[in-house]
């Protein structure tokens, strides 16, 4: 009998030594779709909640210049006074993509935008809440391949 168990083993562990490691059916993991493409590399998630406080404001409402005002409406959220949405490519440190709450400097026509970078569409093209924004602190999805840098900065205060 206990040869027969032997035998038995034997041959048991030969079958699934010869098993193939990879399933045979591939299982798919769904995901809500709020998190899909959304990885979080940033400490800086409070920002997000600071600067959602504006939104649907009008940069007379915030004390600000009417005109090409989303680096102004970033200045009143993070310091410094440099107009141009390009001066933030190099403030802060640099990020990647999937950064949320980080800084996201675009690139348009006749120049650029900068905002902060809520989430990401299923596409990974980053939304934004940022000024000027339809003349309006707002939220707007921008896409991916017109980002020219993703950055951290902290905010003042």
């Amino acid at each position: 009998m206990l040869k027969t168990f032997a035998i038995v083993a034997t041959i048991f562990i030969i079958s699934i030594s010869n098993v193939d490691a990879k399933p045979r059916k591939k299982i798919k993991i769904t995901q809500p779709k709020t998190t899909i493409n959304m990885v979080v590399t940033s400490n800086n998630i409070p920002v997000i909640s600071q600067v959602s406080n504006f939104l649907g404001k009008t940069a007379r409402q915030l004390g600000l210049p009417p005109t090409l005002w989303c680096a102004d409406f970033m200045n009143m959220i993070f310091g410094g006074s440099n107009r141009t949405a390009f001066s933030y490519k190099t403030r802060g440190i640099p990020a990647s993509h999937g950064c949320i709450g980080c800084v996201a400097v675009t690139r348009r026509n006749g120049g650029g935008h900068v905002g902060i970078v809520k989430a990401y569409d299923k596409s990974g093209n980053p939304i934004l809440i940022s000024g000027n924004h339809s003349r309006k602190v707002g939220i707007g999805t921008y896409s991916k391949n017109v980002v020219v840098a993703y950055r951290n900065l902290n905010p003042k205060g």
